[in-house]
């Protein structure tokens, strides 16, 4: 097993069908990030679909109750709109380096194609259509899991449930790093638990621990930040990307992202997009 060169997390970017555009370009941020570093490897860290008209902390009745409700905040939303606001994001994302890939196909250039390993980890945000389907079964499969399936292996990414750990590099990726019970691990108690380099997301914030073993070689766990909206951040949220390099038995160098930087640097180009 080689290493693997260039690694990019990100996590969370809460796709709601109410942003403004404005608001949404920050997934075409991401796209001209992407197709600038070419990362080998890509893992969408889970919950871009943001679905609060399912969410009862939102005031969804649609669902059990989680007890934070508030009523009628969610009725602004709309099942199919939440669906196709995660769908659009992930598709302004890929779109950048989708319609460069085109162009070097049509120029007979196959050796630029860029083509990374993918992966969406379904998170707990993605749950909500399970939990959905259950209770209301005639909302059918036009929003739900199978659908989200579909669509992104026909984009090029591979889906990864919820109660599955990814393992690449002997790192282990997951939305939530469950417990015993099935809560979330919290940053501390990570490596004692897993025993192995990870990465997370789920709390929108950013931290990291370290470990050196009795072998000399370093193991982190990491809570990797989220890409919500800049109008939307809670006060411990951390938007930002993971660049994670030479991924390999556990180790990695590594680099925190913030969103602002990288609005600094494609802000321009688009906003110079949309407005043509």
């Amino acid at each position: 097993m080689r290493p693997i060169k260039k690694l990019l997390w990100v996590s969370d970017g809460h796709a709601c069908s109410t942003e403004s555009a404005q608001e949404f370009e920050r997934f075409s941020w991401l796209g001209h990030f992407i197709a600038k570093e070419k990362p080998d490897t890509i893992v969408f860290g889970g919950d871009f679909w943001d679905n609060p008209s399912l969410n009862t902390h939102k005031g969804s009745t649609l669902l059990p109750s989680a007890g934070k409700e508030a009523p009628g905040a969610a009725a602004k939303h709309d099942i199919l709109k939440d669906w196709n606001a995660g769908r659009d994001a992930m598709m302004k994302i890929l779109g950048v380096f989708k319609a460069d890939n085109e162009r070097h196909r049509k120029a007979g250039h196959r050796e630029r194609i860029y083509d990374p390993d993918a992966y969406y980890l379904e998170g707990n945000h993605e749950e909500f259509w399970t939990r959905a389907r259950i209770k209301h079964p005639s909302i059918g499969s036009l929003v739900s899991n199978e659908a989200a399936i579909e669509f992104l292996n026909g984009v090029g990414i591979q889906w990864v449930p919820a109660r599955e750990k990814l393992l690449l590099g002997g790192v282990a990726f997951q939305h939530i790093h469950p417990d015993g019970r099935g809560q979330p691990i919290v940053l501390n108690s990570l490596l004692p638990e897993l025993l192995m380099s990870n990465v997370s997301g789920h709390t929108h914030g950013y931290g990291e621990r370290e470990k050196i073993r009795a072998d000399g070689k370093v193991q982190r766990a990491i809570v990797g930040g989220c890409w919500k909206s800049p109008e939307r951040l809670g006060t411990k949220d951390r938007p930002g990307l993971l660049l994670m390099e030479d991924v390999f038995q556990g180790e990695f160098h590594h680099k925190f992202i913030p969103q602002h930087v990288v609005a600094r640097e494609y802000r321009s180009i688009t906003w110079g997009l949309a407005a043509a």
